[in-house]
């Protein structure tokens, strides 16, 4: 979660913290789910609830961050001590093949995402998806 410096009357008192040890924000959509990376969790401040939007047009999905009580919300983080977030709904990874053209059983997807701090909400261009590469067994 981003905090701002605690500088005081200082030259440093509009700057905010950036921790560069989180990585990289993405969502991985394979035959077993769709998850989030730590990053991706981190970034967004862990919320509890989050809505989940599809541009069917333009290929994207959304993530925002909101209240139990939005309707439409979805768990997120159940835990803080757990930042992984899967979500193995099977109507969602049909909708996302689908809405892709993908065969997930050949393989699935990582997505970079790209977040917006005014709204708190991180962007995932399916587009830009790339063929998460598999490890071949010898």
């Amino acid at each position: 979660m981003e905090e701002k410096f605690n500088g005081g009357d200082t030259m440093l008192e509009n700057f905010r913290k950036v921790d560069l040890t989180i990585g990289v924000s993405y969502m991985s959509i394979t035959t077993n789910g769709v998850s989030f990376s730590k990053a991706a969790v981190v970034k967004m401040g862990a919320p509890s609830y989050v809505l989940l939007l599809i541009n069917d047009d333009e290929k994207k999905i959304a993530i925002q961050e909101c209240s139990k009580e939005t309707e439409g919300a979805n768990r997120f983080v159940r835990n803080e001590n757990n930042l992984s977030v899967r979500w193995n709904n099977r109507e969602l990874i049909n909708d996302i093949e689908e809405l892709m053209c993908w065969d997930l059983s050949q393989g699935g997807f990582r997505i970079l995402g790209s977040y917006y701090r005014a709204e708190n909400v991180m962007i995932f261009d399916l587009n830009t998806a790339e063929a998460i590469k598999t490890q071949k067994s010898k």
